[in-house]
């Protein structure tokens, strides 16, 4: 009987190395994309807020 032998080569011998900073940024950049955007939002309203009072405080 003659066993079939799988030639490895030396890339199949290494395994992937990964590094601290190889890793998908895309999602957190989304997620601060949305965040920054819902920050923004608040602001606005926040200053239509204040606009408000302060045009109620000159009318008394």
């Amino acid at each position: 009987m003659n066993e079939s032998k799988k030639i490895t080569t030396k890339k199949d011998k290494l395994e992937s190395v990964w590094h601290p900073t190889e890793f998908d940024e895309s999602d957190e950049l989304e997620e601060a994309k949305r965040v920054t955007e819902e920050y923004q939002k608040l602001l606005k309203k926040k200053q239509a807020l204040i606009d408000e009072i302060e045009g109620a405080k000159k009318i008394k």
